[in-house]
């Protein structure tokens, strides 16, 4: 049993990291209100967090030069970026100079990523600290239990879809969803209309097939059905839906958080024993010696149970990228919500 802390330091981190997330594949896509929107959304958990009392500069003057937001005892700048990189750093602070912008000589980043954690550096006599969502998660889970709970509920507060549902007592999804009706839009997308002995069969096996990965896939713990997600967003479209979602072990490594990449080892293994795919060795070859044989190493998802025959990861992919959107993909696997299947 969990206790409450752990509970909802579990929830929380989900919360965070799924919304963070969403933000990620929407700046990729050229969208990045949900991004200015964050700055709105994190400023009081940050405030808690880190005991400041940072206000929104964007509110004062659409657009800031340099900064989103400032602390008003100390005058430290923070701005909210997508950007992970130096450059723009260094870009910021240059734009702070340029337009003569009133803060102190301390410069914060928020960076809305879950693959590092920030670090100090200094730009034209100017500190800087980089924060990432897994620096505040660790910063939230330092607080004594008062401020603990109470920067939980602004994050309910201000994340409340992202929070997961899970049953209280442990890490398991507590449901899932999928449409009300029998996709015949996947079925026509996929032509599975004459998989069967009649078309009069086709819906209600397909439904019945979606249904039974749904309810084992809702069973596997939170963290496992995170990085099974990531998989299947970042692996290449197979051609056809009888393929193996997969995507090369190193490359996978790079859209992982910290934690993720000491656990990909166990989370592995449950995928494997739970039937969800394995790890699969590939293009053997003869190394320089003469005699160790040398692999490419990939993390393979396949999930079939019963005709009409298909692995389901690949069809699920497939049709999410024709008829929806990437984000979709990555939350109907995160979430457990297939229902905009049609």
């Amino acid at each position: 049993m969990l206790t409450e802390r752990h509970r909802c330091t579990y929830e929380i981190t989900f919360a965070l990291g799924s919304y963070v997330t969403q933000i990620q594949l929407l700046a990729k896509e050229g969208q990045t209100d949900s991004a200015k929107a964050a700055e709105d959304s994190l400023i009081d958990i940050v405030n808690i967090a880190y005991n400041c009392n940072f206000v929104n500069m964007n509110t004062v003057r659409p657009n800031h030069p340099g900064i989103d937001w400032k602390e008003t005892r100390y005058g430290t700048g923070l701005q909210v970026t997508v950007t992970e990189t130096s450059a723009k750093i260094e870009n910021s602070i240059d734009t702070i100079i340029r337009n003569n912008v009133n803060t102190s000589r301390v410069i914060w980043f928020l960076m809305l990523t879950t693959n590092k954690h920030g670090q100090s550096g200094r730009h034209s006599g100017y500190n800087t600290q980089t924060i990432t969502i897994n620096d505040l998660v660790r910063q939230i889970c330092a607080l004594p239990d008062q401020l603990f709970f109470t920067a939980v509920e602004k994050i309910k507060e201000k994340l409340g879809p992202w929070f997961s549902r899970q049953n209280n007592s442990d890490l398991k999804v507590g449901g899932y969803k999928l449409p009300s009706v029998s996709p015949v839009d996947f079925i026509n997308h996929h032509n599975l209309w004459d998989r069967l002995d009649s078309k009069e069969e086709v819906p209600p096996a397909v439904f019945k097939q979606l249904q039974v990965f749904a309810d084992d896939f809702s069973k596997l713990p939170l963290p496992i059905r995170i990085v099974i997600a990531k998989i299947v967003q970042h692996a290449p479209t197979p051609k056809d839906i009888f393929q193996p979602l997969e995507i090369e072990l190193d490359e996978f490594y790079y859209h992982l958080g910290d934690d993720e990449r000491d656990e990909l080892a166990q989370i592995l293994g449950v995928i494997e024993k739970k039937y969800h795919g394995h790890l699969a060795q590939t293009n053997p070859r003869i190394a320089g010696d003469g005699i160790t044989i040398n692999y490419d190493h990939y993390i393979q998802l396949s999930w079939r149970t019963s005709e009409p025959d298909m692995n389901i990861y690949t069809a699920l992919k497939i049709y999410y990228l024709a008829a929806l959107t990437v984000e979709d993909l990555y939350k109907a696997f995160e979430q457990v919500d297939f229902s905009l299947l049609r």
